[in-house]
């Protein structure tokens, strides 16, 4: 994940361990995280500039063979001159790797953005990635989750199950 260089997602330094503790070393990123700012509101034309963003760097990644699987607003960090950058590489895979070194039938990830073939610990592409994404997205627009009560199982289970909330009127038509 060190190796991982693009303008959208953050620099990590160096991994490794000492002892029992795994560390990742990163740069410092004073702007906070999307997290924060969905609360205060976004314009859909704002919101578009951080998917977008966040978007090409999951692209890249996913061309370099790893995919992301924890996307959630707390993994979108803003530097100081408000440049969203992809964050948080600590559940991450490289696609590439064997299966069998991440237990199938194990579930990482938040509950909230996870896509139903995670949900259910399924082997996974960079389409979850995007499915989180569009989750975040959501978010953005409306204020809050498409799925946003109950236990983690039943938010895994309404993902897996329920349809697609659609967006308010006042996105449906934006161009």
């Amino acid at each position: 994940m060190a190796g991982l260089r693009h303008p959208h997602i953050i620099t990590i330094f160096d991994i490794g361990a000492t002892d029992e503790v795994v560390y990742m070393s990163m740069e410092y990123i004073e702007g906070g995280d999307l997290k924060d700012r969905i609360p205060i509101g976004f314009t859909a034309d704002e919101a578009l500039r951080v998917v977008e963003a966040i978007a090409s760097a999951l692209h890249y990644a996913h061309g370099q063979g790893v995919i992301h699987r924890d996307g959630k607003p707390a993994n979108i960090l803003f530097s100081a001159d408000n440049t969203p950058l992809l964050s948080d590489f600590g559940i991450a895979k490289q696609a590439t790797v064997d299966a069998e070194l991440t237990s199938t039938g194990t579930i990482l990830g938040s509950p909230f953005y996870m896509s139903p073939k995670q949900a259910e610990g399924q082997v996974l592409d960079g389409r979850a990635d995007i499915y989180s994404l569009g989750i975040i997205f959501y978010e953005m627009l409306t204020g809050e989750r498409p799925y946003p009560r109950g236990s983690a199982i039943k938010i895994i289970v309404q993902h897996i199950q329920s349809p697609i909330p659609k967006l308010p009127e006042q996105f449906r038509s934006y161009q």
